[in-house]
């Protein structure tokens, strides 16, 4: 098992890192610097049908799928006078000519810079068919696409599928353009990919990739401009939005919080941009922060921190804090994992733990969330492949996708229409007060589940202990394959529910050190089943919760209309969610009767 656990861990911090496992390259010199700059250039080397994980028939029928490069021979830092090339990889799914006026999501474009999660590994698809990024059917070594976020957080379904989701019509773009640990080097060194060369003589250039792709978008697309694409030409695009989750979240955020103002200052000195932003506004998701010392680590770098874009060596900035409004709306969705890693590192830097509430940038907490969530990044597929059971990571199967869906209309909404951005919404949430620093949740006693910000109905009307962070998980010493509650004991004592406070999940007993999170939980986080605590604890949630099916029901029904009317769940979706709880409760009949 020790083996395991290492493999294990070791796969979660490339996850959050990025860091490919091969040599890399010596970093180019900067080019000297001549004017004016050059346009972007993408060049498709293979187009079809979109071939999208989960793609429906109608994304199938509607959209096409790019595969290629962006380039600009030139291009010039503002900031200091210097210039400089590149030549990455790009991958644009967009709708075809007589569907461009079709979706909630028309003309607008939706880019990222993908996760260089996978880049790199060998053999390349040793995961294949088990986790989104892992199994993209379209990979090939020529463009190692890494991770696209978008699509994992978002889904397939809703940006390029039946409008009847509540959304399709978009024109995603992503780019390919991390090399803080040498991925486009690895990338250039395979035999196939021999011509693309230029990649980023500093790794914080992206930013100049991520003007690039926004103002390609706008542009109307010349031979010179777009070429072998297999069609002359792309659906108008008249808003653009920039997505990042976790790790490209930070990447994100620090275009955006540069003193530079870079996001306002190109934007406003090129016609291209009609609001005078190069990105018009923002949708986060997971984490990001402040270094949590003075020095500068590669696990700050890969967690914590937002790298200064426009210095000329690798150095943190610090991008926690909102942005001036001229760089335009952002929307920030965290989960409960999130607010216990973060709370002192990340979006509520006032001693009443929150920031004052501004038009153009709101903070979402959900409830009872994990990082990585089961739909978004399943890690019992992973476990089988390991030859173990699936069950045992115990992982959060909370959906938090319905509020990132419906956030990403209410950004469009805002842009388009001067709709008010949903308020923010936090998590009752306090101060760390153990070695392991992660921030402590407040139980409701009625549910044993967290305080505060957005109720899914998973979290409204729960099937168990739900936590964001699992201190108990694989990789913990009292880990017991062979106990149901998976522990070596059942966790009673400081931090239980019968005190009504929970340090990150239920702890130990008084007599433990308190060291179980110390070095950071499991982010996949926690679910426990109702019938489980009951026997472990000798509790009666579901004696208390459920008497009848119809209890569960109603909770489950009021959970979906409040999410409606605070904006938190598209109207599209109440069925489905609703379908789907009905469905989990079905799985628990010990808990929930049938009737």
């Amino acid at each position: 098992m020790d083996v395991i656990h290492v493999s294990l861990a070791a796969l979660l911090i490339l996850l959050l890192m990025g860091f490919a496992g091969q040599a890399r390259g010596a970093e180019a010199q900067t080019l000297s610097c001549s004017t004016p700059e050059t346009d972007p250039i993408v060049e498709i080397v293979r187009s079809g049908p979109f071939q999208g994980i989960d793609a429906d028939a109608y994304a199938q029928e509607n959209y096409d799928d790019l595969i290629g490069t962006i380039s600009s021979a030139n291009f010039r830092r503002f900031w200091d006078g210097t210039c400089g090339s590149y030549k990455v990889p790009v991958r644009i799914v967009a709708p075809k000519s007589a569907s461009c006026d079709v979706g909630r999501l028309a003309h607008a474009g939706l880019v990222e810079l993908m996760h260089p999660n996978s880049i790199g590994y060998d053999p390349p698809g040793a995961f294949s068919g088990l986790i989104h990024g892992w199994n993209d059917p379209v990979y090939d070594p020529l463009l190692d696409q890494g991770y696209m976020e978008a699509w994992g957080n978002l889904r397939a379904p809703f940006l390029f599928g039946d409008p009847a989701h509540g959304g399709s019509g978009v024109t995603y773009m992503g780019f390919q353009a991390n090399n803080f640990g040498g991925e486009l080097d690895y990338i250039a060194s395979l035999p196939e990919n021999s011509g693309i060369g230029l990649h980023l003589p500093r790794p914080q250039d992206y930013a100049v990739v991520l003007r690039d792709v926004s103002k390609w978008l706008r542009q109307a697309k010349t031979p010179e401009t777009f070429v072998n694409a297999g069609r002359s030409d792309l659906c108008s695009v008249s808003d653009v939005i920039g997505f990042g989750y976790s790790y490209t979240a930070n990447r994100l955020k620090a275009v955006l919080s540069d003193p530079h103002h870079l996001n306002s200052t190109w934007g406003g000195a090129d016609p291209t941009f009609p609001r005078g932003r190069v990105i018009d506004g923002t949708l986060l998701g997971g984490l990001f922060g402040k270094p949590k010392q003075n020095h500068f680590s590669a696990a700050d770098l890969a967690l914590y921190v937002c790298p200064d874009v426009t210095a000329s060596e690798l150095s943190p900035a610090v991008c926690a804090a909102s942005n001036d409004s001229s760089e335009g709306p952002m929307l920030v969705v965290r989960s409960e994992g999130d607010v216990q890693f973060f709370l002192t590192r990340g979006l509520r830097p006032d001693a009443a733990g929150r920031f004052d509430e501004l038009d153009h940038f709101k903070v979402h907490e959900i409830n009872a969330a994990s990082h990585l969530e089961v739909p978004y990044f399943p890690l019992g597929p992973i476990l089988e492949s390991f030859g173990l059971d699936p069950s045992l990571s115990r992982q959060n199967p909370l959906d938090r996708s319905p509020v990132l869906r419906a956030d990403l209309i209410n950004l469009l909404a805002n842009i388009r229409a001067g709709t008010p951005l949903p308020d923010s919404q936090f998590m009752e949430a306090h101060a760390p007060n153990s070695r392991s620093a992660l921030a402590i949740i407040s139980l409701d006693p009625v549910t044993g589940n967290g305080f505060g910000g957005v109720a899914l109905p998973q979290a409204a009307a729960p099937l168990g202990l739900y936590r964001g962070i699992d201190c108990h998980g694989l990789f913990s010493a009292d880990f017991d394959p062979s106990n149901p509650y998976h522990y070596a004991r059942p966790p009673v004592g400081r931090g239980d529910l019968r005190i009504g406070r929970a340090n990150y999940i239920l702890e130990t007993t008084s007599a433990s050190p308190y060291r179980v999170c110390e070095y950071g939980g499991d982010i996949s986080g926690l679910f426990t089943p109702y019938g489980v605590v009951d026997d472990a604890l000798g509790s009666s949630f579901c004696r208390t919760l459920y008497p009848t099916r119809q209890a569960y029901s109603d909770k489950v029904i009021a959970a979906a209309d409040r999410l409606i009317a605070g904006r938190f769940l598209l109207p599209q979706e109440r069925d489905e969610i609703i379908a789907a709880a009905e469905a989990a409760a079905d799985a628990f009949p010990e808990c929930v009767p049938a009737q």
